[in-house]
């Protein structure tokens, strides 16, 4: 028979119910975790092809990068902010170009 107070019919029931209700921001989640990882693999074939340290923005949109996306930023002296996806950076320069590079990760 069952609780009075049951919402459900099923677990099946529920969990499409949740999945459902869920579902916007997961879509909004995994579109920004993808953003993410595709940047960290264009900086990556970047760095460790051995081009050159600058890039323009013409070139990372060419390639898919989407700029404003990172794991982490850091605000450096003169206003400028450099964007961490894992070990490499990328910091959008006065004159339009990108300064793409990688750094050492050190335990703390």
């Amino acid at each position: 028979m069952g609780r009075t107070d049951k919402r459900f019919c099923n677990s099946t029931c529920r969990t499409h119910y949740h999945n459902e209700k869920n579902k916007h921001g997961q879509v909004m989640l995994r579109t920004g975790l993808n953003k993410i990882k595709r940047n960290y693999s264009i900086l990556k074939a970047l760095v460790e092809s051995g081009s050159k340290p600058l890039v323009t923005r013409i070139e990372l949109d060419a390639l898919g990068f989407s700029l404003g996306y990172g794991c982490n930023f850091l605000i450096l002296s003169k206003g400028k902010t450099r964007c961490y996806c894992g070990e490499y950076f990328y910091e959008v320069l006065n004159n339009g170009s990108v300064r793409i590079g990688k750094e050492s990760i050190t335990e703390w």
